[in-house]
C-alpha cells in the first residue's frame, strides 16, 4: 500500500517499516523490544478451514489481536 502511494507527498514522508514473518513471533519480538506503532496492520491467514475449527480459531484471532494491541502507541490504530 505505501508503495502504491508514494506519489502523495504525505505518505512519502511517512517513516514506516514492512515486518514480515510469523505475526505472533513478529509482534511478540516487538512488545519485548519494548517497541510501538501508531499503525499495526495484522493479515492472518485463515484459522478456520471448517466449522470444527471455529472456536480454536476464534481463540486464535483474539490472540493474535491482543498481541497487536500491545505495540499499539496510545492513540494509534
Amino acid at each position: 500500500n505505501m508503495a502504491l502511494n508514494m506519489n502523495d507527498p504525505a505518505v512519502a514522508s511517512c517513516a514506516h517499516s514492512t515486518h514480515v514473518g510469523d505475526a505472533f513471533e513478529v509482534l511478540r519480538g516487538h512488545s519485548a523490544r519494548g517497541e510501538s506503532f501508531d499503525l499495526v496492520v495484522v493479515d492472518p491467514p485463515s484459522f478456520a478451514h471448517r466449522k470444527d475449527d471455529t472456536a480454536r480459531a476464534l481463540s486464535a484471532y483474539r490472540a493474535l489481536t491482543q498481541a497487536a494491541v500491545q505495540v499499539v502507541r496510545p492513540g494509534g490504530m
